[in-house]
């Protein structure tokens, strides 16, 4: 920084960054060379900067609310499926890890059960949503966990249906960020009264 006239004086600590004098009394009001008054149009400037980055961002298409969306339309294309008794089309949405505990026949068998009781599909609804994300520890990839739970009512019931989907985004050298789509991990239903 240049030497300054002896005659300013700082009116901020010198550790806030900023560079405004203001003259003393006796001396000329023009301030030296080189040296930037912090006003409000340069505050409104950085301001307005910084809320056109933060609306891009929202609008971008990336953030929680995208990722709830494409974990919905996983769901909507699950009960498209089940609408037109396609079980094994609904499979697909299904991810290996929920197969762990029942095969795939043994699902398929407890869906028709499960029509049997409640009637067909009529329609649903997305009540809540939870997503989580976690990052590995080899930092090569990440795990989106979203858990939504929807109103679904069919032509006999209506039940709370509980889904939990999960989305892994690895990273790969060369080709950079590589995200699955979300997979139905684990699908619970109770019924209302």
């Amino acid at each position: 920084m240049r030497r300054l006239d002896r005659s300013l004086r700082h009116t901020r600590p010198s550790w806030c960054g900023c560079e405004r004098l203001v003259p003393q009394a006796g001396s000329l009001s023009r301030r030296p060379r080189g040296v930037r008054l912090l006003n409000s149009s340069f505050i409104a400037r950085v301001l307005a900067g910084a809320g056109f980055l933060v609306g891009c961002a929202l609008f971008s298409g990336c953030g929680p609310g995208k990722t709830a969306r494409d974990a919905e339309k996983v769901i909507a294309r699950y009960f498209q499926a089940i609408a037109t008794n396609g079980y094994t089309a609904a499979m697909a949405d299904y991810s290996p890890l929920a197969y762990q505990e029942m095969t795939a026949e043994q699902w398929v068998e407890m869906q028709a059960k499960k029509a049997a009781k409640l009637g067909t599909y009529v329609s649903h609804a997305p009540k809540l949503f939870r997503v989580t994300s976690s990052r590995s520890r080899t930092r090569s990839g990440t795990r989106t966990t979203v858990v939504i739970i929807c109103q679904v009512t069919y032509s006999k019931r209506s039940a709370k249906e509980t889904f939990t989907l999960v989305r892994q985004g690895t990273y790969i050298l060369g080709r950079g960020r590589v995200v699955s789509e979300f997979k139905i991990v684990d699908h619970n239903v109770s019924l209302i009264e």
